[in-house]
């Protein structure tokens, strides 16, 4: 009865082992340096079947079905954390182009800009399904650049960031982000920090 919301590559809603609980999909592109991303039909945000199926052009496109999986897989002989919770799946769509190797941290403002405005723009929508389903949980496993601290005010557009964070934890929504896969010791990526 409760849903988890996965923003990520994308999801494949039809997978076997999702298939029964990816009830909602939806994708909201980054603009980053003028150029925005397509969710279809030239949009920077898209709703509905399809919305959020990953750009398999991309080699991380897999991620976000294996960490939904990993949430609520369900196919009656594996299963996930949580298999009977619902899944909304939101896809960060990125544009042509954009070297995500190369990070959003104090290095690259527009980069950062981009990673956080897309992740408020989420939150949003994240909003408008918590009016109608009881979202518990917002997962990102993402992040780029390099913080040794609390990050709210030193990331470009890191206070938007925070404030969406604060608003679904008044709502009792979690907000569950990866700290940096990039073997950093002493840092913490950007959303986590």
């Amino acid at each position: 009865g409760t849903m988890v919301v996965v923003i990520d590559s994308g999801v494949e809603a039809s997978h076997p082992f999702l298939q029964k609980n990816v009830i909602e999909e939806a994708c909201v592109g980054m603009s980053v340096g003028g150029v925005s991303a397509d969710c279809g039909n030239g949009a920077d945000f898209a709703t509905g079947a399809g919305a959020a199926s990953p750009d398999y052009s991309d080699e991380d496109a897999a991620h976000g079905t294996h960490v939904a999986g990993t949430v609520a897989g369900n196919n009656g002989e594996a299963f996930g954390v949580a298999p009977g919770a619902m899944i909304a799946a939101i896809r960060m769509a990125s544009p042509e182009g954009l070297d995500e190797d190369a990070g959003c941290g104090t290095d690259d403002p527009d980069c950062a800009v981009a990673l956080n405005g897309v992740i408020t723009r989420a939150y949003d929508h994240v909003a408008a399904l918590a009016a109608q389903y009881r979202v518990v949980a917002v997962n990102m496993s993402l992040g780029a650049g390099e913080y040794s601290g609390i990050c709210d005010e030193t990331t470009p557009a890191g206070a938007e960031t925070a404030a969406a964070f604060q608003g679904a934890a008044a709502a009792n929504i979690a907000s569950i982000v990866s700290s940096g896969n990039e073997y950093h010791t002493t840092t913490v990526s950007t959303p986590a920090c």
